[in-house]
């Protein structure tokens, strides 16, 4: 069965619409996130240590195994 362009454009806006949800999704839930980690901790110094102690983690995977797939990618996809 032979798939034309039109069937390839609407199973790519389809894939795009699902990503797009998703995307919506992890916004929302983060926003219900901060949302209960506000109420829970205020605005102050134990709020600040726990923001603190959870970025640093966050912070080294971003340098060590996320700069390493960009790493491993840039030389396989040149810029012209």
């Amino acid at each position: 069965m032979k798939r034309g362009p039109a069937a390839a454009q609407h199973g790519l806006l389809h894939l795009a619409g699902v990503v797009s949800a998703a995307v919506l999704l992890s916004r929302l839930t983060g926003l219900v996130r901060e949302t209960a980690m506000a109420r829970l901790f205020g605005a102050g110094a134990a709020y600040d240590a726990f923001l603190t102690g959870f970025r640093i983690p966050n912070l080294t995977r971003s340098l060590f195994a996320e700069g390493a797939l960009f790493a491993a990618f840039v030389p396989t996809f040149p810029v012209c």
